[in-house]
């Protein structure tokens, strides 16, 4: 008994995913360099008013945020992504530890060390972030030529520059205002001697 000399391929689900699904997929990773740039923004604009040691840390993660962006409009594909989701990943990490450290030591001045609602932004671009790099790495063959094709989607694209541009500008001024509350001096009121 002889059986029918076909051959099958197997196909990887994303691969075979709907053109619609896998031009959302790739319009979020144009995403990437603005989050990237919206991230190191309110890294410095955070650095402008904390001590030394944290300064320096925010100020050369910003420096390689934005270099990471650059690089990736420059290449058109996501350039180191295991190296990239580290970086995504471990300052939301480490910002975690601190809170749950000064919360833990009941020391709100550790706690307070990097501002919470201007980080909360930050996390959202550095979690984003890392979960579409995360697809990129899943399906490898899918991220190679994704900025030729969200071309056709450039509303999406311009839609996600707005949006993460609305949420840098937030963090900044939250950061900002973060810092003029943690600046201004403690006002003693004078006590009226009776003569």
């Amino acid at each position: 008994m002889t059986r029918s000399n076909h051959s099958y391929t197997t196909v990887r689900p994303s691969a075979n995913s709907s053109p619609s699904s896998r031009g959302a997929v790739q319009v979020m990773r144009s995403w990437l360099p603005f989050a990237a740039v919206g991230a190191a923004v309110i890294h410095l604009a955070i650095a402008l008013h904390s001590p030394v040691l944290i300064t320096v840390l925010l100020v050369c993660l910003g420096v390689l945020e934005v270099g990471w962006a650059v690089a990736v409009l420059v290449v058109g594909r996501v350039v180191v992504p295991k190296g990239a989701f580290v970086g995504a990943v471990l300052p939301f990490g480490l910002w975690s530890v601190v809170v749950l450290a000064g919360a833990m030591l009941r020391d709100a001045m550790v706690a307070g060390l990097l501002p919470v609602l201007p980080m909360l932004v930050v996390a959202v671009f550095e979690l984003g972030a890392a979960v579409v790099i995360t697809h990129g790495l899943r399906s490898p063959s899918g991220q190679q030529h994704h900025t030729r094709d969200s071309r056709h989607a450039v509303g999406g694209v311009f839609a996600g520059a707005i949006l993460i541009a609305v949420f840098t500008t937030s963090g900044v001024g939250l950061a900002q205002a973060a810092a003029g509350v943690a600046d201004r001096p403690v006002l003693i009121p004078a006590q009226n001697h009776l003569h």
